[in-house]
C-alpha cells in the first residue's frame, strides 16, 4: 500500500520482526520517523561503502592519514545523524 501524505513523504506498509518493533516502540512514539531515520542512515553508509569499493577497484588504497580522516568523518556523521534523529522523533 502506498499513499501520498504531506510533503515529500509516502505512506507505505512494511513488515518488521515483532522483537524489533517492540524495541522501536519502547524507544519512540513515532515509529515512522524512527524507520525513516534508520533507512536514511543505512543508505548513507551503503553509498559510502559503494564509493570505497569503486576507489579500490580504481587501485586507490587509503594511507594511514586517509583512514584517520575517514574515521573522523564517519564518527562526526554518526553523531550528526543521531542528533537529527532524536530531534525529529521528539517533535
Amino acid at each position: 500500500m502506498v499513499q501520498k501524505i504531506a510533503g515529500q513523504r509516502e505512506k507505505i506498509s512494511v513488515t518488521l520482526e515483532r522483537s524489533l518493533l517492540d524495541e522501536v516502540r519502547s524507544r519512540t512514539d513515532n515509529v515512522s520517523a524512527f524507520v525513516n531515520d534508520a533507512v536514511r542512515r543505512e543508505l548513507y553508509f551503503a553509498r559510502l561503502g559503494a564509493e570505497l569499493e569503486r576507489l579500490e577497484a580504481d587501485g586507490v588504497r587509503p594511507n594511514a592519514a586517509g583512514v584517520r580522516w575517514l574515521s573522523e568523518k564517519l564518527d562526526a556523521t554518526r553523531g550528526r545523524l543521531a542528533r537529527q534523529s532524536r530531534q525529529r522523533r521528539s517533535r
